[in-house]
């Protein structure tokens, strides 16, 4: 009997066929429930299912975003702690001289400044801010009772000058001529040189010789104006080694670049004091002027900042002046207290440096107060350690023993300009023979315009033009008349 290849009966091939199936299902149920570290490839590495491949990439892509983050989070800490670290040091240690030196600075700076002092009470502890005020207030007391006398200077000085220009008298032009002739210079080229006695010859003739028309009427109408802001400036100097920007000899007028590595700014030098005088703003009490518009009203050729102004901490339009001040014999303001100090032109047309909480002088004409005095007397009195060491924008008037006026303007707040301290604007000022000198309000304030235009950079990059001021400076075209 032949056996069958297949099932004998359709149930037999029915039975096959199911069961067939039934081990298909239990091959993928055995499949879902056999742990995945059992499966292997036929190279014996592991396989993972679909899903939990997914989320391993999913954690792969995630964990350097996480990594990231921590790492940012990591310096931000590290920046707080170390700047919570530099504030302790340098608001409550002593142990570091300039660390101690640089807080006094903008404590002081912070507390004579209209809309700062609020930040400095906020940041520094109330008995560190009060021990730099009370600093401030000795150094102030130390200037009190030093005031100009002029009782060095000889009355020979005094007849070299004209009272009235400021230059030679006509004896000693005509010896001074003669004298030329013998060197070969015209008498006009030397009394030129004696009047801007500050100039290095050679340097002045080789520009005269390259550009001719500056002396086309003459050398003592000598004019050249390199002042602006947009301009280089001459190849003059002086014998101090500064750049010469500007030249005005037939008004005594001289511009001069001063600057170092923290600073930059302007000096001018005003060979007739007859023609200074503090100028008011059109409206005082209502609303201030730019330092350009006083000098427009009251026919000036160069004007500098005056007084300071007390509008409160939001309006800043120069109504109300700070301290007093007197204009062609007008007094008007408040005199400050005891320890500040002011500068009077008098009617002999020298400045004096006097006391601000006493009388003005008899012959006083005009005046404004701030501090600290810079000079007085020929004597450096600005102090080293205690008032106005910060670095900032400054402006200071002065005078030579031979009667020239000076201005001196600093710029600050600026990237190529920081500013200076009071010490530094006397150090310049005694390089220039100055015998009187003070600091007047400077910071935002400090302007000087020249001839029709600004010569140095508001600390305020928003008004080119400075502030509106209560008064000015003013170095006028002609000479001022006596107001008696």
């Amino acid at each position: 009997m032949k056996k069958k290849l297949f099932g004998g009966s359709s149930k037999g091939r029915f039975a096959a066929n199911m069961a067939d199936i039934s081990l298909s299902d239990e091959e993928e149920q055995e499949e879902q429930a056999v742990p995945i570290h059992l499966f292997s490839s036929q190279n014996g590495k592991h396989l993972r299912p679909k899903s939990e491949k997914r989320k391993q990439s999913e954690k792969t892509e995630n964990s350097p975003k996480r990594t990231t983050r921590l790492k940012i989070a990591a310096v931000i800490l590290a920046v707080v702690l170390i700047l919570e670290a530099a504030y302790c040091v340098v608001i409550f240690t002593d142990l570091i001289p300039p660390l101690s030196k640089l807080r006094g600075a903008y404590i002081e700076t912070a507390m004579t400044t209209m809309r700062h002092q609020w930040l400095a009470k906020g940041l520094i502890p109330g008995d560190i801010v009060q021990e730099v005020i009370r600093r401030m207030e000795e150094a102030k007391a130390e200037q009190v009772g030093v005031n100009s006398g002029w009782e060095d200077v000889t009355q020979s000085t005094e007849e070299l000058r004209s009272p009235s220009s400021g230059f030679s008298k006509e004896a000693a032009a005509s010896i001074l001529g003669r004298l030329a002739q013998d060197l070969g210079m015209s008498s006009g080229e030397n009394a030129f040189f004696e009047t801007f006695y500050e100039l290095d010859e050679e340097s002045t003739r080789a520009y005269a010789e390259a550009h001719p028309e500056v002396i086309k009427d003459g050398w003592n109408h000598f004019l050249v104006n390199e002042a602006g802001l947009e301009d280089r400036g001459t190849e003059i100097y002086t014998k101090q080694g500064d750049q010469v920007l500007a030249i005005d000899a037939a008004n005594g007028l001289m511009v001069i670049r001063i600057s170092a590595s923290s600073y930059r700014g302007v000096l001018v030098l005003g060979k007739d004091p007859s023609r200074l005088k503090c100028a008011p703003a059109a409206q005082p009490g209502v609303i201030g002027q730019k330092v350009g518009e006083i000098a427009q009203a009251n026919q000036g050729l160069v004007a500098m900042s005056g007084s300071g102004f007390d509008d409160g901490p939001n309006v800043a339009e120069g109504a109300l002046i700070s301290g007093g001040a007197m204009s062609g014999g007008r007094p008007y303001g408040t005199h400050y207290p005891r320890g500040y100090k002011r500068v009077e032109l008098h009617r002999d047309n020298r400045l004096y440096i006097m006391d601000a909480h006493e009388q003005f002088g008899e012959n006083c004409t005009d005046a404004t107060e701030w501090t600290p005095a810079l000079i007085v007397d020929g004597v450096d009195v600005s102090g080293q350690d205690n008032l106005y060491t910060a670095l900032n924008p400054r402006t200071c008037i002065g005078q030579t023993k031979d009667e020239t006026i000076m201005f001196l303007g600093i710029e600050g707040r600026k990237v190529d300009s920081i500013g200076c301290n009071a010490q530094e604007c006397a150090k310049i000022l005694a390089r220039y023979n100055g015998y009187q000198a003070m600091n007047v309000d400077g910071g935002t304030s400090s302007m000087i315009w020249y001839e029709g235009e600004y010569i140095m950079r508001c600390a305020n990059s928003d008004l080119p033009e400075g502030r509106r001021l209560p008064n000015a400076w003013v170095y006028c075209a002609d000479p001022v008349e006596d107001p008696a």
